[in-house]
């Protein structure tokens, strides 16, 4: 990501969500992908899941609702 292709950092993260689902690392690198591209209900998605893998419910809970009031969101992502 530091060199500017978040994008293909995306297709490589996205993937890995699904085998290893249990790293918050993998979420945390996906936010900062989905920042990159100015996508903030996807990028406060994916650090509701980090959170959440970390044991912070209510920093997840908080995350979730920053997602709804982004803005950036389709009907399916809400």
């Amino acid at each position: 990501m530091s060199a500017d292709r978040a994008r293909e950092a995306l297709d490589i993260l996205t993937p890995l969500t699904k085998r290893v689902s249990d790293d918050p690392k993998v979420y945390e690198l996906q936010a900062r992908a989905y920042a990159d591209l100015g996508k903030r209900a996807e990028q406060h998605r994916a650090l509701a899941e980090m959170y959440l893998l970390k044991a912070g419910l209510p920093a997840a809970i908080e995350q979730l609702r920053l997602a709804q009031q982004a803005g950036d969101a389709d009907f399916y992502v809400l």
